[in-house]
């Protein structure tokens, strides 16, 4: 007898994905609607299975499976309901539809990363990941919690996790698919108010670090090591890299590279600041498909 193919995780991946992808297209009242439908079809499933009764062993085992990949796309279609509704009714809402100049305080909660710079200009640009404080618009002081991407020019590079920044500039939506309630075209540099401890920044200085103490080694291994080891490929050569591609590679760094920075970063900073770590960590060894 042939050896046969557990497909149990199949419903899972297609209903979750599935709703993660309509969701980050559609408004609070749809995806809450779709979250409702999943759920009632999860409980129809569950009562389905049950009634099989014992001697329905591979019957209950399907209609176990569907009623699972349905509670999951019902949660995850719960959370683009969420983040839509921030969007759409969020504090931001206001001063996105009046499309004027705010005064905004932020929290930095990611590292800049460079960003494509309009056609008619030269000058750098840089994005960063931050959270509202409050901001002013039209004489008003709006306070919330609201996640924010904040587009600006070279003074942005140098923002770091975990300080307090004000700042102006006008609000604007984001892509399809983001889970940032709004975009922040800065018209102004930066302004550092306050700065604390973050645990993101603690690594962000760590795989700088590495990447410079990699810098005698040849070319290729210089950009390879703080790959395999932080997952940071930002020093990795072009032609290394696309090979790495053309040979399936680049696991290497994608993933393993993640995985032992994150691990010993839990060991140095302890496990309860390593945990906020992953979404930076992982979101910048994904760089490439695996």
């Amino acid at each position: 007898m042939g050896k046969r193919i557990d497909l149990r995780l199949v419903p899972v991946v297609v209903v979750t994905w599935s709703a993660a992808l309509a969701g980050g297209r559609m408004d609070a009242v749809w995806s809450a609607v779709v979250a409702v439908a999943l759920g009632l079809f999860g409980g129809v499933f569950l009562v389905v299975g049950h009634r099989q009764g014992p001697s329905g062993v591979r019957p209950r085992t399907l209609w176990a499976t569907l009623a699972l990949a349905c509670v999951l796309g019902a949660a995850v279609a719960v959370h683009c309901a969420v983040i839509a509704d921030n969007r759409e009714n969020g504090p931001l809402a206001p001063a996105m539809s009046a499309d004027e100049g705010v005064v905004v305080h932020l929290l930095i909660t990611g590292s800049p990363t460079p960003a494509p710079a309009p056609a008619p200009s030269s000058d750098d640009r840089w994005m960063v990941d931050a959270g509202l404080v409050h901001l002013t618009s039209k004489g008003n002081v709006i306070r919330g919690t609201a996640g924010i991407v904040v587009s600006g020019g070279a003074a942005w590079r140098n923002v770091r996790a975990g300080q307090r920044v004000r700042t102006t500039g006008t609000l604007k939506q984001v892509r399809e698919g983001q889970s940032e309630a709004a975009l922040l075209s800065a018209s102004s540099d930066p302004v550092v108010t306050g700065s604390g401890f973050d645990a993101r920044q603690a690594a962000a200085d760590v795989r700088k670090g590495f990447v410079s103490a990699a810098d005698w080694l040849p070319p290729d291994a210089s950009g390879l090591l703080p790959g395999m080891v932080t997952g940071d490929t930002s020093a990795l050569p072009e032609s290394l890299e696309a090979a790495m591609k053309t040979t399936g590679m680049t696991h290497l760094t994608a993933v393993s590279g993640a995985k032992v920075f994150y691990g010993v970063m839990g060991v140095f900073i302890g496990p309860r600041a390593t945990f906020p770590l992953a979404d930076h960590v992982l979101g910048l060894g994904m760089t490439h498909p695996c």
